[in-house]
């Protein structure tokens, strides 16, 4: 049985209770009102090939050339000359697998894969000019192959499988990390990424708030359902000037009778704490 073969059958035993972090909630919207809402314009559907049962799915005659299914019954990206100029290109709910044919897309700026089966980064070296990638809800277990998005500013990788965060050093135009719901027990490997705004983590097992010291950018801060028990790791955002929002709830701390004003105590800048304004 070949390694494709394999991850399908894992994927045929495990679909049914998860769609994405085993360990965490899979519910990536729920942990924030704000992440990840983009623009609401009209996204070019590109060309799938969706399995169904053994055959491709077929909705009109444009379809009847496209790509045939695999012996995997994967879905697979086909784009079309009339697509390959697009700025916006969304490929949510396709069941895909892996990322691939996308070299031709050198104009494009925002790419949708969320709630799909990917479970590698990878093929997007030709995308010189995404701004925007959206990779929640798939089985990926590591941040990899994203240095190549020199110009990337909005990175979401919620509910996936990720136990740390790496691979985005040379991001040097990154302004927002969205990266809740997966298994992160610190926030290390943001450090170089200087003109962060938002970072969320939301519903993870983060008891440290090391590596946020460089951040003097940093607006808003999304760390609510984790494991921060320590005050002393909450002063370390005092090093943050431009904090304007926290959300700390649903942590250990957010127990302490003292919660709120110990909050605006050792962060003088806050303007919202959780949901409600400071006053």
């Amino acid at each position: 049985m070949s390694e494709e073969e394999k991850n399908t059958a894992a994927d045929a035993a495990t679909d049914a209770t998860t769609d994405g972090n085993t360990d965490a909630p899979t519910d990536a919207t729920a942990t924030s009102s704000t992440a990840v809402e983009h623009n609401q314009v009209a996204l070019v559907e590109p060309s799938v090939v969706a399995a169904s049962n053994g055959q491709a799915d077929t909705d009109g005659s444009d379809h009847e050339e496209e790509a045939e299914v695999d012996e995997a019954e994967i879905g697979k990206i086909v784009i079309k000359d009339s697509e390959v100029d697009a700025l916006e290109l969304d490929f949510q709910h396709m069941k895909l697998r892996k990322i691939e044919n996308l070299d031709q897309l050198t104009n494009l700026e925002m790419l949708e894969l969320g709630d799909n089966k990917i479970r590698k980064i990878e093929n997007l070296e030709k995308l010189v000019n995404v701004n925007e990638i959206y990779l929640g809800k798939n089985k990926i277990s590591q941040m990899e192959n994203l240095s190549c998005l020199k110009n990337l500013r909005i990175l979401s990788i919620q509910a996936n499988r990720l136990r740390k965060i790496q691979g985005i050093d040379e991001l040097t135009e990154l302004e927002e990390l969205y990266i809740a719901d997966n298994g992160l027990e610190n926030i290390e490997g943001v450090e170089k990424n200087v003109n962060l705004s938002t970072i969320e983590v939301a519903n993870n097992k983060i008891t440290t708030l090391q590596g946020l010291e460089t951040l003097g950018k940093l607006e808003e801060f999304w760390a609510n359902s984790n494991q921060i028990q320590d005050w002393k790791e909450i002063e370390k955002l005092s090093k943050n000037p431009a904090l304007l929002t926290v959300y700390l709830e649903h942590n250990p701390i957010h127990k302490d009778p003292q919660y709120r004003n110990k909050l605006k105590m050792m962060i003088p800048t806050l303007q919202q704490i959780d949901a409600t304004l400071c006053k």
